[in-house]
């Protein structure tokens, strides 16, 4: 039996006529070669007839109706099992892509990366949008532990990569790709970046992303007073935060830069088997940072527990327990000015509203 080089995977869920878009969007590839496999999650309206009207006019989209989880891993996981293909290329099903996004990223894995990422265009439900491309596209493994770095709609790989990392499982924030790339590249598999913005992300308000729970990553104070604890974290703004780590945060920035594990976005200006190696002088950009977070925003915040009964400290939206133990280690290994300066000031200014 021959097999396709590509399974495109879409995770879908009461989308009705709308992932029509999503689907026209594959089918007009100029790379032809995939097959397009919809898990309908329990869909209640017509997504699934909508998807069945497809499959009856195109031999390569698949319907699979699944019982319903909540949960797009595990949908992915499910359209994941016992693939014949070279390559898994994933997308939402509000996103959208350009019709080359399989032919660059195909370029990519053709030339010997085993995980690839395009950039993007997000577009707002008002239709207003932006570009993902360049520098902002770098990827480094601690990069992937404190930054979500892309959409599944964004991403390609070789099918063995997935069992390498442990597959797409269930992430109670509603992370559940961050939690599969960070893993993969704790299991040194490198994101190749290509700059490209070939995918069109769907942005809106009422996206999981929009709506996550944070969580301690590094406890740095503790006091007996919920009221006393809020107040400190009150006095600390975002911009203030921001500039207590921008020094070492462009120490960071630029010891990425040099690191051999770091991946600078690649041209592709063609589609052919050697479009996915950097040709001499080909990468112009580097990765340049400003007094900014990456892509994850961490923040200040109050949780109960330590010693006093109250805990301020560094919190973000964590996928796992051992993700948050990573954060915290990447935060202590290449910030140990700011996580000093930060834990001083929290306990002086705690000190001084007590006396």
């Amino acid at each position: 039996m021959t097999h396709p080089r590509f399974t495109v995977v879409c995770p879908a869920y009461n989308r009705s006529a709308a992932i029509e878009a999503t689907i026209e969007s594959v089918i007009g590839q100029t790379t032809g070669d995939f097959e397009l496999l919809v898990g309908s999650d329990g869909s209640t309206d017509d997504t699934d007839d909508v998807v069945a009207g497809f499959a009856r006019g195109d031999r390569r989209v698949k319907l699979l109706r699944l019982k319903h989880t909540g949960d797009p891993g595990l949908v992915r996981s499910r359209l994941c099992r016992d693939l014949g293909t070279a390559y898994v290329a994933y997308i939402d099903h509000d996103d959208m892509w350009r019709e080359d996004h399989l032919a660059v990223l195909g370029a990519v894995l053709d030339g010997g990366a085993p995980l690839a990422a395009s950039g993007a265009e997000y577009r707002q439900q008002d239709g207003a949008s932006a570009i993902l491309r360049g520098r902002s596209l770098l990827w480094h493994p601690e990069l992937a532990v404190v930054d979500p770095y892309a959409e599944p709609s964004r991403v390609a790989h070789r099918k063995g990569v997935l069992d390498s990392a442990g597959g797409w499982r269930r992430a109670c924030r509603g992370l559940e790709d961050w939690d599969l790339w960070w893993r993969m590249g704790a299991q040194g598999i490198a994101l190749q970046p290509v700059d490209e913005p070939s995918a069109v992300v769907s942005i809106s308000g009422s996206t999981r992303r929009n709506s996550l729970g944070y969580k301690m990553v590094a406890p740095l104070a503790n006091t007996a007073s919920e009221a006393l604890a809020k107040a400190v974290v009150g006095e600390w703004a975002g911009e203030r935060l921001t500039d207590v780590f921008a020094e070492d945060f462009r120490r960071w920035a630029a010891e990425i830069d040099g690191d051999p594990q770091a991946r600078l976005p690649l041209p592709c200006h063609k589609y052919g088997p050697d479009a996915g190696l950097p040709a001499a002088g080909g990468v112009t950009d580097t990765f340049t940072a400003a007094s900014s977070w990456p892509g994850v925003v961490l923040t200040l915040a109050v949780f109960p527990g330590g010693r006093e009964g109250w805990l301020v400290g560094l919190a973000a939206p964590i996928v796992s327990r051992s993700h948050g133990r990573s954060m915290e280690t990447v935060l202590e290994r290449r910030f140990p000015v700011a996580m000093a300066r930060l834990r001083s000031a929290l306990l002086l200014r705690l000190q001084d509203i007590n006396t």
